[in-house]
Order: structure tokens, then C-alpha cells, then sequence
């Protein structure tokens, strides 16, 4: 009698550890930095400039470069709201000309901290837009 309840006790334990592990798990990954899907990518219309602009009232951001561009959520930077950091990288293909990107802005996502890709990205936001891939 007195076995079986030290081996309840020892896979309820085991059990317990093992639940706690995984929260923790998921809670240190929550702060990870992660890929902001685009909507669209497409040809820049006629007159586009270089840059970024925010849609406040759709919760859009749309990004006309020459390169590739990657948004980069992240969220660990505060409790109350992610930055956003655009990186770039030439093109595969050697062209040129400007492409505009759509992305729907995460819901945390603040609008007064979005880091142009002129910005030199720190190195974990560098590492998650390189492990991320480019298309």
C-alpha cells in the first residue's frame, strides 16, 4: 500500500514539474520577436516615395522600398506595446524598382514605435528577420 502511494506521489510530482516547465516555456517565448505577415505585396503605383506610412483608422502599415522588406514584431521591448522594426535586403532578382508592402499592424503594435530600415536593428530583431527567411 505504502508503494503505490510513493509512486502516486512521485508521477504526480513528476506531472507537476513537468506542467510547471511548459508554462514557463510559454511564458518566456511570449516575448520572442516574430514575423508580421504582409497583405500584399505589389508593384509601387505611379509617383510612390520611399518610406512608410501608417493607416491609423484600418490598422495598416504600408511600406514602398526597392528591397525586400521583413516588419518584425517585438514584443518584449515593453508590457504595454510592441515595436516594430522594417529590415530590409536586396533584392534576389537585382531589380530596381519600388514595391509596396501591406501588413495588418499586430494589436499591440505602437504606432509611435516603428523603426524605419534605416535603423540598425538590435541584434536579436537582426537574427529573427534572418531566421524568418526571405521570399
Amino acid at each position: 500500500m505504502k508503494k503505490g502511494l510513493t509512486v502516486a506521489g512521485i508521477a504526480v510530482a513528476v506531472v507537476a514539474m513537468a506542467a510547471a516547465s511548459f508554462g514557463a516555456w510559454k511564458l518566456l517565448t511570449v516575448t520572442d520577436p516574430y514575423r508580421v505577415e504582409p497583405i500584399t505585396a505589389s508593384p509601387a503605383p505611379a509617383g510612390a516615395k520611399v518610406g512608410y506610412t501608417v493607416k491609423r483608422d484600418t490598422r495598416t502599415i504600408s511600406i514602398v522600398s526597392s528591397n525586400q522588406v521583413v516588419v518584425v514584431a517585438d514584443p518584449g521591448t515593453s508590457f504595454r506595446y510592441e515595436a516594430l522594426w522594417l529590415v530590409e535586403r536586396p533584392r534576389k532578382d537585382g531589380s530596381a524598382s519600388l514595391i509596396e508592402y501591406a501588413c495588418k499592424l499586430p494589436e499591440f503594435a505602437a504606432v509611435d514605435n516603428i523603426h524605419p530600415p534605416t535603423a540598425q536593428p538590435p541584434p536579436k530583431i537582426q537574427k529573427a528577420s534572418e531566421a524568418i527567411g526571405w521570399q
